[in-house]
C-alpha cells in the first residue's frame, strides 16, 4: 500500500494545497461559488471555529479557480503581508495592509490605493485570451474593528474604498469572511454610507456558514479513511461523529445526562482523526474495528490540545499557564460540572485580563457569543470541562508536592545547621554525650531558624541548590516567604495549612466560617464563661460527608462540625448572619455571592459578578447584600434580581462594608476613607478622611460599626480611630490610646453585641478589649503566635469567636472582675471537669442527614 501523507491538518485550517481532502460542505462550496458569481460583494459569516476559512480556501478558492477565477492572495485587515514593503504614513491603515497582499511594490500613494493596486496588477487570462474576473478575499474581516483601535475613524472610509474597487472594475468580486458577531458592526457601517451612494453599491449579499453538522462529520472522516484505508466502515465514521457530537443536557429531573448534539467542533474532529489516522497507519488500529477509538482518548486528546494552546497562550502574556486553569475553573465551570458563562468587560473578563481571554479564543479553547447587546465567553465544548478540571488537578498536585519539597528542605537545612552546631560543641568535649547534644541542637535549632529568617538571600539558595531547580521562580517565592517570615522551622505546617478567613456567629452559637480555600465551615460552638481560652482545631472534627448540609461529630464538643459547604472558588472573603441568623450572606472573591439558608445549608440565592470581590455587608432582614470589589466599587444585590454599582470617589479597593439599617451603607476603602450613602444606587460621599500621613501610608483599613449605629472603629495602619457618626456625618474622630496597641497591626476588629466594648486583634495573635465608656483597654490576652484574621462576638456577653491559619477556632471569655471571682470559680471548676470527663459519640447513620 503506498504511502500517504496524514490528510487531516489538525489545528491549522486547511490551505488551498489541501483541497483534495476536504470533504463535507458540498452544498456550501456550490452556494458560495454562485453568490460569488452572482453579486459583487458577499460577506461570509458564522462562528468562531465553524470551519469559515477552510471553506474558503480548500473548497470555494479551488472551485473557482476551475471555473477561470483569478483568485488573489487573500488579505488580512490586522497587519500587512509579511516581506512585502510598507505603507507610507499617509495610506490609511486598513487600506494599505490589504493593498500590501496585492502591490508587488509599495504602497500607492493616491487617493484611492486599493484601485490604484488592482489596475497595476497584471491581468490573468484563460484559455482563449478573455481576462478572468477577479475574487478579492478578505479573511477574518472583524479585525477592522477588533484591531488597529486607533484608526476607527478610518472604518467607515475603508468599507467605502471597497464598493468603489468594485465599482471600478465590474468584473471584480468582493469576499469578506467574518465572525457572526460583529455583523451588526459592518450593518450600522453601511448604512453610514455617503448618501451619493447607489443601490447597487449597497447591494451585499450574506451567506452563513453553519457549523459541521454530525452528518458531515461523518462524511469527512468516512470519506477521508476510505482513500487510504478501504476495510474503514462507514458506520464506525458515523459512530465517531456522534460521539464528538455528545454534550452534556439537563433531564426533566434535574440531572445532567449525555445526550448526541447537532454538531461537531471541526477543530476537535481534525485533532481526534488525525491522532486515529497514525494508529491505523502504524497498525495499532484495524480500519475495520467497530470501536475505533474509546472516549477516553477523545478526552486524552482534547487535554493535550487544552494544555498546549493554554501554555502558549500563558507565554504570550508572561502568565503561568496554572493561574489560566484556575481562571477557566473557577469562573467557566459551574458547581454542577456544565459549561458556564461570564461577560466581557472594558478591560478585563471576570479578573482575567481580555488579551489573555482574547487569545484563548483564538485557539478555540473559549468561544464568543453575543447576547443582550454584550458579548460572553464559554468553554468551546462541553468536553473540555472535564479536560480543564484534570489539567487543574494536576498542576495543584504538582504545586502540593513541590511546595512538600521546598518545606521539607527547609526544614531539612535547619536541622543540619543545628545538628553540624551539636556535633561541632561535641568535639570540644572528651565523651560523646548524646543528651547533651540534643539538647545543643534543640538549642541552635532556634538561631538557625533566626539566622536563615534573617537572610533570605541564604534561604533561597540552599533550597534552590538542594532541590537542583536552577532559578525557577515559583521555588524561590516560596523560599522567600519561608525566610522572610521567620517559619523555617514550621515550613510544613505553614504551607499546608488552610486559613480561615471570615467568621459570623449566630445567638444559638452555630458558627460560620469562610476559608481561603473557598469553602465554607459550620460549627456549633458552646459558650463557656471560664476564663481561659479555647482551641478548637477542625482537624480533630470528623467529617463524614465533605459536601453540602454534611454532618460530623468532633473529639472536642465544643467544635461539633455541622458541615463543610464548599463552591466559593478563589476563597471567601466575607460571610455575615441576617433575618436572625436565620440566613447567612457568602461572597467569594472571584464573584461568587451566596444567601444560604440555615438549617440545611441550601443556596437560596446565587449570583455570580464579573468582579474581583474584597468585602460584603448583608441588611438585617436579608433583602439586600452589598459587596466591595477590587476597583472600587460597591455592589448591591436585591432578592429580586437588581443589580446597582456604586463607584467609590478614590481609587482604591472596597476593604470594609457594614449596613446601619435596611437601605444605609457605609464603605471604607483600602487607605481609610469612609464612604456613605442612601438608597438604591446613588453617589457615594465621603465621609471622614485620615490624616494624610497615614491615610497615604496603608494598604488595607478595617471597619466596624457598633449596633447603636453611633460608633465606628477603622484601622489606620497601627492606628484605630473612633469615629462618633450622627445625623449622617462624622462629627467626631480620635485615636484610640491603648499601650497594648504600640508596636502591632490590628488585623481584625468588631464590637460586642452590647456595643460596649470594641474587640481588636493583633498581627501576633494578641486579643484587645477596648471599652467604649471607659475609653481605656480593659482587658488583653495571648492566643497564637499567628495573625489572627477574623471576629465574631457570640453573644451579648463576652466571650468572641476567632479564627486564623490552619483553620483555627478560638473562643475567648474576658475573665471576671474580682467582685465576680468568688462567685463563679466553683462554676469555672464544674466546667472544667466537664471538658475533662467529655466523651464524643457519632451520630448514628440515620442522623446523617444527606
Amino acid at each position: 500500500m503506498t504511502a500517504m501523507a496524514n490528510p487531516f491538518p489538525g489545528p491549522r485550517p486547511y490551505e488551498r494545497d489541501d483541497a483534495s481532502n476536504f470533504f463535507g460542505r458540498t452544498a456550501e462550496i456550490r452556494e458560495l461559488r454562485s453568490l460569488i458569481a452572482s453579486y459583487g460583494v458577499v460577506v461570509v459569516v458564522g462562528p468562531s471555529g465553524c470551519g469559515k476559512s477552510s471553506l474558503l480556501r480548500a473548497g470555494v478558492m479551488p472551485a473557482l479557480e476551475r471555473a477561470d477565477y483569478e483568485v488573489l492572495p487573500i488579505a488580512r485587515l490586522g497587519e500587512a503581508a509579511r516581506g512585502r514593503a510598507g505603507r507610507g504614513a499617509a495610506t490609511p491603515v486598513f487600506e494599505g495592509n490589504v493593498v500590501s497582499y496585492l502591490a508587488e511594490g509599495a504602497v500607492p500613494q493616491t487617493p484611492h490605493p486599493l484601485l490604484t493596486a488592482l489596475e497595476a496588477r497584471p491581468r490573468r487570462a484563460s484559455s482563449d485570451g478573455v481576462p478572468m474576473p477577479r475574487v478579492l478575499v478578505i479573511d477574518q474581516f472583524e479585525e477592522l474593528f477588533t484591531t488597529q483601535l486607533q484608526a476607527w475613524r478610518e472604518r467607515s472610509d475603508f468599507v467605502g474604498a471597497v464598493l468603489a474597487a468594485n465599482r471600478g472594475q465590474s468584473d471584480l468580486r468582493v469576499v469578506l469572511v467574518m465572525r457572526a458577531e460583529y455583523l451588526s458592526a459592518l450593518a450600522s457601517l453601511l448604512s453610514r454610507l455617503p448618501d451619493g451612494t447607489s443601490a447597487r453599491e449597497r447591494t451585499v449579499m450574506y451567506c452563513h456558514v453553519e457549523r459541521l453538522s454530525q452528518r458531515a462529520a461523518g462524511d469527512v472522516i468516512a470519506s477521508t479513511f476510505a482513500r487510504r484505508f478501504p476495510d474503514f466502515k462507514a458506520s464506525s465514521a458515523d459512530k465517531l461523529a456522534k460521539q464528538m457530537s455528545r454534550e452534556f443536557v439537563r433531564q426533566p429531573d434535574g440531572k445532567l445526562a449525555e445526550a448526541e448534539g447537532e454538531y461537531v467542533e471541526p477543530l476537535y474532529l481534525q485533532l481526534i482523526c488525525r491522532a486515529l489516522w497514525e494508529k491505523m497507519a502504524s497498525g495499532t488500529v484495524k480500519p475495520g474495528d467497530d470501536s475505533l477509538i474509546p472516549d477516553a482518548d477523545i478526552d486524552k486528546e482534547l487535554r493535550a490540545f487544552v494544555a498546549a494552546e493554554i501554555a502558549a497562550v500563558g507565554a504570550a502574556n508572561k502568565m503561568r499557564a496554572g493561574a489560566i486553569l484556575s481562571w477557566l475553573e473557577e469562573h467557566l465551570i459551574t458547581p454542577a460540572g456544565t459549561r458556564g458563562s461570564v461577560i466581557r468587560q472594558a478591560s478585563e473578563t471576570a479578573g482575567m485580563a481580555n488579551a489573555v481571554v482574547e487569545g484563548l479564543e483564538r485557539r478555540h479553547v473559549l468561544r464568543a457569543e453575543e447576547r443582550a447587546a454584550a458579548q460572553w465567553y464559554e468553554l468551546a465544548h462541553d468536553r473540555l470541562v472535564s479536560g480543564v478540571q484534570q489539567l487543574r488537578a494536576e498542576v495543584r498536585k504538582k504545586r502540593e508536592d513541590l511546595t512538600m519539597r521546598v518545606a521539607q528542605v527547609a526544614i531539612l537545612a535547619t536541622i543540619l545547621f543545628s545538628v553540624g552546631r551539636a556535633f561541632w560543641k561535641m568535639g570540644e568535649v572528651p565523651a560523646v554525650d548524646m543528651p547533651a547534644a540534643e539538647n545543643v541542637a534543640r538549642a541552635t535549632a532556634e538561631r538557625a531558624s533566626t539566622y536563615l529568617a534573617s537572610n533570605p538571600e541564604v534561604a533561597s539558595a540552599w533550597i534552590r541548590e538542594a532541590l537542583s531547580m536552577g532559578d525557577d521562580p515559583y521555588v524561590d517565592s516560596v523560599a522567600r516567604e519561608i525566610a522572610e517570615r521567620a517559619l523555617v522551622s514550621r515550613a510544613v505546617q505553614k504551607l499546608t495549612q488552610t486559613p480561615a478567613v471570615a467568621v459570623a456567629a449566630a445567638p444559638d452559637s452555630i458558627v460560620a466560617i469562610g476559608t481561603d480555600d473557598g469553602r465554607l465551615w459550620v460549627m456549633n460552638v458552646l459558650v463557656r464563661t471560664a476564663p481561659h481560652v479555647d482551641t478548637l482545631r477542625s482537624d480533630t472534627a470528623l467529617v463524614v460527608k465533605a459536601d453540602a448540609a454534611t454532618v460530623a461529630s468532633s473529639a472536642d464538643p465544643s467544635a461539633d462540625v455541622r458541615g463543610v459547604v464548599p463552591g466559593w472558588n478563589g476563597g471567601i472573603v466575607g460571610v455575615g448572619y441576617a433575618s436572625q441568623a436565620a440566613k447567612l450572606a457568602v461572597a467569594g472573591r472571584h464573584g461568587r455571592v451566596s444567601l444560604v439558608t440555615r438549617p440545611d445549608w441550601r443556596r437560596e440565592r446565587d449570583t455570580v459578578l464579573p468582579d474581583t470581590l474584597q468585602s460584603l455587608a448583608v441588611t438585617p432582614s436579608a433583602r439586600e447584600i452589598a459587596v466591595g470589589t477590587l476597583r472600587g466599587e460597591v455592589v448591591r444585590l436585591t432578592g429580586q434580581g437588581g443589580v446597582s454599582r456604586t463607584r467609590l470617589p478614590g481609587a482604591g479597593r472596597v476593604t470594609s462594608l457594614a449596613y446601619l439599617n435596611e437601605r444605609d451603607v457605609l464603605a471604607v476603602d483600602e487607605r481609610g476613607n469612609v464612604y456613605g450613602w442612601r438608597g438604591n444606587g446613588g453617589e457615594a460621599t465621603l465621609l471622614w478622611r485620615p490624616p494624610a500621613t497615614e491615610g497615604a501610608v496603608t494598604t488595607m483599613s478595617l471597619m466596624a460599626v457598633a449596633s447603636t449605629g453611633r460608633d465606628i472603629a477603622v484601622t489606620i495602619g497601627e492606628k484605630v480611630y473612633r469615629l462618633t457618626f450622627r445625623a449622617g456625618r462624622i462629627v467626631d474622630a480620635a485615636p484610640i490610646a491603648c499601650e497594648q496597641l504600640t508596636g502591632v497591626t490590628p488585623t481584625a476588629i468588631a464590637y460586642s453585641r452590647s456595643a460596649a466594648s470594641l474587640i481588636i486583634a493583633t498581627s501576633t495573635g494578641r486579643m484587645i478589649v477596648w471599652g467604649t465608656r471607659s475609653g481605656r483597654c480593659d482587658w488583653s490576652a495571648s492566643g497564637p503566635e499567628h495573625p489572627i484574621l477574623a471576629i465574631a462576638p457570640l453573644a451579648a456577653g463576652s466571650p468572641v469567636v476567632t479564627t486564623g491559619e490552619n483553620l483555627e477556632v478560638r473562643v475567648w471569655s474576658q475573665p471576671p472582675t474580682a467582685q465576680q471571682v468568688r462567685s463563679t470559680v466553683a462554676d469555672w471548676r464544674r466546667v472544667a471537669a466537664i471538658r475533662t470527663d467529655a466523651k464524643a459519640t457519632l451520630p448514628a447513620k440515620s442522623e446523617v442527614k444527606k
